[in-house]
C-alpha cells in the first residue's frame, strides 16, 4: 500500500508548483519536529506543505491527505512506522481533522519514531484543540492567516516587499 501513497505523494509534488512563496516558507516557521499548520479553508497550506517538501527535496519525504482513499485501512502510525522503515525523513499529512484518531496517532507517531519530521495541517483550529490526546508539549502548532495586502501586491506585481512588523503609529497633528 505504501508504494501506491508513494506514487501520489510524487503526483502531488509534480502538480503543485506554484512558484510564489508564503510567508511561513520565507520565514522558515516549519523546522521543529511536529508541525501543525492551521487555517480557514482556502488560505494555502496544502500549497504550503508541498513548497516545503520541495524545499527541503534533500530530505525522502512522503505526501498523504487524510481524506484520501489511498489511507484504506491503514493507521497513520502504520504509514509512517513502514515509511521511516524506508529511510523516510519527512511525512507530511494534510487534512488531519478528517482522520478519527489523529490526535493519539500523532502523539504514537512523535513517541515512537523520533528520526522523522512531522508536518500536518487541518482547516480548524477549533477541531485540532479539540484532539483527544494532548499535543501542547510535542506539536508547533502555526495559524496561517490569509494573504496580507503586501503579499497581494508581490504576487500581483512580482515584486519582492520587505515584511514590516515593527510599525510605529505617530500621531498626527494637521
Amino acid at each position: 500500500m505504501l508504494s501506491k501513497i508513494t506514487l501520489e505523494s510524487k503526483r502531488f509534488l509534480q502538480k503543485n508548483t506554484l512558484p510564489y512563496q508564503r510567508y511561513f516558507i520565507k520565514e522558515k516557521k516549519i523546522k521543529y519536529r511536529l508541525t501543525i499548520i492551521v487555517g480557514q479553508r482556502g488560505i494555502g497550506k496544502t500549497t504550503t506543505i508541498a513548497q516545503y517538501m520541495k524545499i527541503n527535496k534533500s530530505l525522502k519525504s512522503l505526501y498523504l491527505s487524510m481524506d484520501s482513499f489511498f489511507v484504506g485501512d491503514l493507521s497513520m502510525f502504520e504509514i509512517a512506522k513502514q515509511f521511516e522503515a524506508q529511510g523516510g525523513q519527512l511525512l507530511c499529512f494534510d487534512e488531519i481533522h478528517k482522520y478519527s484518531n489523529w490526535s493519539q496517532e500523532l502523539k504514537t507517531i512523535y513517541d515512537s519514531l523520533p528520526d522523522l519530521q512531522i508536518v500536518a495541517s487541518g482547516s480548524s483550529a477549533l477541531q485540532i484543540s479539540q484532539g483527544s490526546h494532548d499535543l501542547s508539549r510535542r506539536a508547533h502548532i502555526l495559524k496561517m492567516h490569509g494573504m496580507s495586502f503586501r503579499e497581494f501586491l508581490e504576487l500581483n506585481l512580482n515584486i519582492s516587499l520587505k515584511s514590516s512588523t515593527n510599525f510605529r503609529l505617530r500621531s498626527w497633528n494637521p
